[in-house]
């Protein structure tokens, strides 16, 4: 039955590959395998990712796809998590327990697009998982080390999501032969930072980390150092792990997320509550909370929903434990087909493309001598073929800028920035273009003006 699960698993992440570069983040990824590895270059942006990009490039060398080579490693990290959830469990994959588990974290909508997003949220995610499962849940002798070890490889896939692990990782070194602990998870850490160090060399990694920590605390948006406001940052976490991690219901969202919060509310509700709130349940818990701290503080929840991911899981795993005590099959079997359906529009989406992906398309199909954006837009637009000149609205100038405005005919503005243009300019609206905010909240709705010098009317 594993065998069987492992290949659903694998060819349904194939059949939903996306074949476009969504957004920015996933082309550092996707230049990292087509281009070279370099973080000096941000192919990827720091800390690098190496594991990840490592079987990626396996993956690619292997198929010559990017978007097969990361839908592979979704399929494989899907499967992973299912496994470890299950021996967690002790639930018989031959059984009826183990349908909903499985269903439930197979057609959940944010496992399933980042399984083919261009990210590696979903393998250290599944590593995580691991790392848990033998740290506290393996019946083999002294399992916890080769959790800790995973643990250590974690840090070289999702590094933000180390956190997470930081009490089970503490105590269990504490608890047990610190020694052998401190050995277990070194191998897990060595097993890349040594490549990566000797590709990328170590000064240059310092110089680097140092850079992007400062950056990313400070520059780059989304932490509560850059958006301060914890009501918004509180609204924006609770509708991403609801609504984006959940399936559940939201203003202008499709009626059938109403059934599913409503399915999801009676298992959490009219369930007979019989959690054994042992030792494990506590650190997990512990744990949850640690890393809630964490993402709403210092990580950017507002824009970028995949740092809930872990919290999206052990709520999956909650639910998915209510419902063994659940005798309603009709509420149980109503939820998963809800489930089912609003993945599958998702996914439809996904395919489509991103707003960014469509304003490429669209630009592309034109002669414009310049555009006018943020750095990140055009580097975009440079990386996927655009041809043009392009001005950064982060390093405008009154002077140097209008004089390159003034010599160019066919100027386009992506974005709204009509504040900066004096009155000797018209700037006019083009078009828009959207994309499903639930399968990527980067960028999606981006509006297109044109701008003129007066003069030529």
């Amino acid at each position: 039955m594993y065998y069987f699960l492992f290949f659903i698993c694998i060819i349904s992440r194939l059949i939903t590959s996306i074949f476009y570069i969504e957004d920015i983040d996933s082309l550092r990824f996707a230049l990292s395998l087509s281009d070279e590895f370099n973080i000096t270059k941000f192919q990827p942006h720091f800390p690098g990712y190496p594991v990840f990009c490592f079987l990626g490039y396996l993956f690619y060398k292997l198929t010559g796809s990017i978007a097969l080579s990361f839908s592979l490693i979704g399929g494989i990290s899907t499967f992973l998590i299912i496994y470890f959830s299950l021996q967690m469990f002790k639930i018989n994959i031959k059984s009826k327990e183990s349908i909903f588990l499985i269903l439930i974290i197979f057609f959940n909508p944010m496992i399933w697009i980042l399984s083919n997003r261009y990210m590696p949220d979903l393998l250290g995610l599944s590593i995580v998982v691991g790392a848990i499962y033998y740290i506290y849940y393996s019946e083999y002798k002294n399992s916890c080390y080769w959790g800790l070890c995973l643990a250590g490889l974690s840090l070289g896939i999702r590094l933000s999501y180390f956190p997470i692990l930081l009490i089970p990782v503490f105590l269990t070194i504490i608890r047990k032969d610190t020694l052998f602990s401190f050995i277990s998870i070194s191998i897990g850490v060595l097993i890349w930072l040594i490549p990566f160090i000797g590709d990328q060399g170590f000064v240059n990694l310092l110089e680097i980390g140092q850079k992007h920590t400062v950056g990313h605390f400070n520059d780059y948006g989304g932490t509560i150092i850059t958006e301060s406001n914890l009501f918004h940052r509180l609204k924006f976490f609770i509708h991403t792990i609801w609504s984006d991690g959940l399936g559940g219901y939201w203003i202008d969202r499709h009626w059938i997320s109403l059934i599913i919060s409503i399915c999801l509310l009676s298992i959490i509700l009219k369930t007979d509550l019989r959690i054994k709130v042992d030792y494990k349940f506590k650190i997990i818990l512990a744990s949850c909370a640690l890393y809630f701290i964490w993402i709403f503080l210092f990580q950017n929840v507002i824009y970028k929903s995949r740092h809930v991911l872990p919290l999206v899981y052990f709520l999956i795993i909650l639910t998915s434990y209510l419902s063994l005590f659940q005798k309603n099959y009709f509420i149980k079997s109503l939820f998963i087909l809800s489930i089912i359906f609003l993945t599958t529009n998702i996914i439809s989406d996904h395919k489509k493309g991103t707003a960014i992906h469509h304003l490429s398309n669209h630009l592309n199909n034109e002669d414009n001598d310049l555009i006018i954006s943020n750095s990140l837009v055009n580097f975009y637009l440079k990386s996927t073929g655009l041809k043009s000149d392009y001005i950064n609205i982060e390093k405008f100038d009154l002077t140097h800028s209008y004089e390159q405005i003034n010599s160019a005919k066919r100027i386009k503005i992506i974005g709204k920035y009509s504040n900066l243009f004096t009155k000797q300019y018209v700037e006019t609206y083009d078009t828009s273009f959207y994309h499903n905010p639930y399968m990527n909240r980067m960028w999606s709705e981006i509006p297109i003006y044109t701008l003129k010098n007066k003069n030529e009317y």
